[in-house]
């Protein structure tokens, strides 16, 4: 009874963790993907939590009483990851596709929801250095019942398995997540900030058209095509004329495909011709 509930918990853990780190390649999952992965892995989240929910709440209590300082660093990290957790899907409920929110400072929420992933992430990391010996341990257990011959007799040795389990497999271990997740963090930031780190430099320095050309910009590289033809829209009543720019910037390429957006050009364009010379 005991080693099922650990390997379930230890495949919950996995299925987070790898989860996670999909997420953060939205070019490779896509919007709509991202968005059912993430409240998947969310509601995951919070199942995990119930299941210990008698730890956080013991724990809790003695948090400021007789308690070591690896248990309490657990139940900070734990606490870390519940807020991240909460941060990063609230946000990006907030940015999604579903409830397609017209914000004027969609680039706020943006960024939080790219920051809060990666720091959470972070913490991911943090939580697997703190229980590498019960990971590897579950896992040595695992193999060993499975690799052990049903026809000899003898239960799997995974006392000695167990044992073996030292620096070269905490290393091991930690430079294989350590490095993913690295990779992960920097791809999600790179993602986030790719054609858009200048405009949001010199955004407070342009008229409003030009600003909501930015918003238009900063939503079509994130995949948020709806907010940037909203913000696009916003532009054309605010001065802005230059479609041009729209249709030869490769972060408008699914956004001038739509008809919305033509649409909209021909309404400029109708407007343009019917202006007195």
């Amino acid at each position: 009874m005991e080693s099922s509930r650990q390997r379930r918990n230890w495949v919950i853990d996995a299925v987070l963790f790898v989860g996670f780190m999909v997420c953060m390649f939205l070019e490779l999952t896509g919007i709509e993907m991202h968005q059912w992965l993430g409240v998947s892995l969310t509601l995951l989240a919070g199942y995990h939590l119930l299941v210990h929910w008698r730890w956080v709440v013991t724990v809790g209590r003695k948090f400021l009483g007789r308690l070591s300082g690896q248990t309490r660093l657990r139940y900070l990290v734990d606490a870390g990851l519940l807020v991240g957790f909460l941060l990063t899907g609230i946000s990006g409920l907030v940015i999604s596709t579903w409830f397609d929110l017209r914000l004027s400072n969609y680039p706020v929420w943006s960024d939080l929801h790219v920051i809060a992933s990666v720091v959470t992430l972070s913490m991911v990391v943090l939580k697997v250095g703190l229980h590498w010996r019960w990971i590897m341990t579950v896992a040595a257990r695992h193999l060993s019942a499975n690799t052990a011959s049903p026809t000899s007799g003898r239960a799997p040795q995974t006392a000695l398995v167990a044992a073996t389990i030292g620096r070269r497999e905490f290393l091991g271990l930690m430079g294989v997540v350590g490095v993913a997740a690295l990779f992960a963090g920097v791809n999600a930031l790179a993602g986030a900030g790719v054609g858009t780190a200048h405009v949001r430099a010199t955004v407070k320095e342009m008229d409003s058209g030009m600003q909501y050309f930015c918003f238009a910009k900063i939503s079509a590289a994130g995949g948020r095509i709806d907010a940037s033809l909203d913000f696009l829209a916003k532009a054309h009543g605010a001065g802005f004329r230059d479609f041009k720019r729209v249709e030869k910037d490769p972060d408008f390429a699914k956004v001038v495909l739509t008809e919305q957006y033509e649409s909209l050009k021909a309404g400029v364009s109708t407007l343009a011709h019917s202006q007195p010379q």
